[in-house]
């Protein structure tokens, strides 16, 4: 699209505006993303158009993006708006927590004041959704008359996964989900343990040539729960 920011003498491609397209645009509405130790800022207009062309140029002139990556600032711009949608991951850590916890009754993320992280390193990125202290997993009862009547189930913290860029290969994103877990659920939350669920999308970031396979390692189990974390070979 023409009236997008582009690099020097390359104009943005489709991957961009497919942001839009595919309603990846959580990150255009927080106006601020931390990237490695710095931050970037852009208008947060309510123009998801405008805001897109504001964190391009913001991106673009991020001291931290390696100069070799601005020809694809496009993909990359893609990758890290849908590696923290929520479109793309939150529906399926709620429905994965729900099977997990054996929840009658879908949970609920809060979704208010999260704010965005993303590392990037040739050697591979990382993007991370953190919720404010204490936030909480939920449900509503769905007998319950009073619409703020809510069963809470642990306290969230941090969804987060791990990228190649360029993209190089075609493996389904993993997320894992950073929890602290009462001992008896809806209770007073006196005692919690570290919890880390590990969720797989059914698709990957960005359809790319094949990668190297990949196997399952095991690495040091967390209180209560082993940590299962895909690694490439």
């Amino acid at each position: 699209s023409s009236d997008l920011p582009a690099p020097p003498n390359r104009a943005m491609h489709s991957h961009a505006t497919a942001v839009l397209d595919e309603d990846y645009g959580d990150v255009l509405r927080a106006g601020s993303l931390q990237v490695n130790e710095g931050f970037i800022r852009w208008q947060n207009s309510g123009n998801q158009k405008l805001d897109l062309q504001s964190f391009s140029s913001a991106l673009a002139n991020c001291p931290e993006l390696p100069d070799v990556w601005l020809k694809d600032l496009d993909q990359l711009i893609y990758c890290i708006a849908k590696a923290l949608s929520g479109n793309f991951v939150l529906f399926k850590v709620c429905k994965d927590l729900q099977a997990t916890f054996g929840l009658a009754d879908f949970p609920m993320l809060p979704t208010r004041e999260m704010s965005y992280q993303v590392t990037l390193n040739k050697s591979g990125c990382r993007a991370a959704v953190v919720f404010p202290k204490d936030s909480m997993l939920y449900t509503i009862p769905p007998e319950s008359e009073d619409p703020c009547c809510k069963e809470y189930i642990a306290y969230i913290d941090k969804i987060h996964t791990k990228f190649d860029f360029p993209p190089s290969g075609m493996s389904k994103q993993e997320y894992m989900v950073e929890m602290r877990i009462p001992k008896q659920l809806c209770s007073c939350f006196k005692t919690t343990f570290r919890y880390e669920e590990a969720v797989e999308t059914d698709f990957p970031l960005l359809e790319c040539r094949p990668s190297p396979r990949q196997v399952l390692s095991k690495q040091e189990p967390l209180p209560g729960q082993p940590f299962v974390e895909l690694a490439e070979i």
